[in-house]
C-alpha cells in the first residue's frame, strides 16, 4: 500500500529537485530535465543599446542546457562548454544516462558554450546520436574554429534544416536570427527553447532594445527577442533559455508601456504546475 501511495505522488510530482544544478519537469508526454552545465553571472558591462539602469556588477545568468525524454528518445538542446569547465556528461552520469543512450542533439547555434561538450580531442563524445542545425548556422561554423572542427566529428551524424521545418516529431525550428547567422529557437505546444535570445535576464526583458555583446547582428537581435517573446507570451508558451538563471524555465507577460514607453516583458521563473 506504502508503495502504491509512493508511485502516485511520483507520478502527481511535476517537478523534482534531483540533483544539484539538476531540475526535472514534465509536460504531458513529455520529461524536460534542466542541467546546468556551469554557473555564470553577465557582466553589465558586456550590455549596450536601450536603456540600462544598472551600471557595474553582474547580472544572474547560467549556462543551461534541457534534456527532453520522449519514449526512448532522448533529445538535447545544446551541450554546453565540455570539460573542464561543464559538468553535463557527469550530470548525465547521475542521471544513469550514458552518453551513447542520447538519440538527437538540437543546436540553437554553434558558440563553444553550446558545443563545446559535443567532442573531445576530435571525437564525438554522443556516438549515437543526430545532430541538428540550420543551414546558415552550418556555413557560419564550418568557417570558423573550434566549432567547425567540433562538428566534423560527427561526420554522417550531421542534419541540417531550414527555418519552420519540423526537425523531429512535434519539434519546429524557428527563425531567431540575429545572435548569430543561424540562431534557432525550436518549438512545441507548449514550451519555446530560445537558446541565447536572452544573456541578461534582469535587463533584457524589461529592455528588448538591449543586446548582449555577442550579438552579431543587433537590429536582427533585437526584432528576434521581441518577436518570439510576444509570441511566447500570446501562445502561453514557456520559454527555456540556456542563459536564464537556473533552471531556466519560466513564463513571459507583455508590459504594455515598459522601458522608455515601449513594450517590453516581464519574466515569470516557473516552478510546476
Amino acid at each position: 500500500m506504502h508503495r502504491l501511495l509512493s508511485l502516485v505522488l511520483m507520478g502527481l510530482c511535476c517537478t523534482v529537485l534531483s540533483a544539484e544544478g539538476v531540475r526535472k519537469f514534465s509536460f504531458g508526454d513529455l520529461e524536460v530535465i534542466a542541467i546546468q552545465d556551469a554557473a555564470n553571472a553577465m557582466p553589465v558591462s558586456i550590455f549596450s543599446g536601450g536603456v540600462i539602469r544598472q551600471k557595474s556588477g553582474t547580472v544572474p545568468a547560467s549556462v543551461n542546457v534541457f534534456l527532453i525524454r520522449r519514449g526512448k528518445d532522448l533529445i538535447l538542446v545544446d551541450a554546453g562548454y565540455g570539460a573542464p569547465r561543464g559538468s553535463l556528461l557527469r550530470k548525465l552520469a547521475e542521471l544513469n544516462i550514458r552518453p551513447g543512450d542520447v538519440t538527437a542533439i538540437l543546436l540553437t547555434h554553434t558558440h563553444f558554450d553550446h558545443v563545446g561538450g559535443l567532442a573531445e580531442k576530435g571525437r564525438a563524445l554522443f556516438p549515437n546520436a543526430k545532430v541538428y542545425l540550420s543551414v546558415p548556422e552550418y556555413e557560419f561554423a564550418r568557417k570558423n574554429s573550434p566549432s567547425g572542427e567540433i562538428l566534423k566529428a560527427y561526420g554522417e551524424q550531421l542534419n541540417w534544416f531550414r527555418f519552420d521545418e519540423m526537425v523531429l516529431p512535434g519539434i519546429h525550428a524557428r527563425a531567431a536570427l540575429g545572435h548569430t547567422p543561424g540562431h534557432t529557437v525550436f518549438e512545441t505546444v507548449s514550451l519555446c527553447f530560445i537558446g541565447d535570445l536572452i544573456h541578461g535576464a534582469a535587463l533584457q526583458f524589461s529592455d528588448p532594445e538591449v543586446c548582449a555583446k555577442y550579438d552579431m547582428d543587433t537590429k536582427n537581435a533585437v526584432t528576434a527577442r521581441r518577436t518570439i517573446l510576444k509570441r511566447a507570451a500570446s501562445e502561453k508558451q514557456l520559454v527555456l533559455g540556456a542563459h536564464l538563471p537556473f533552471p531556466g524555465i519560466g513564463r513571459v507577460e507583455v508590459v504594455p508601456s515598459g522601458t522608455a514607453g515601449k513594450e517590453s516583458f516581464q519574466f515569470l521563473p516557473y516552478e510546476g504546475k
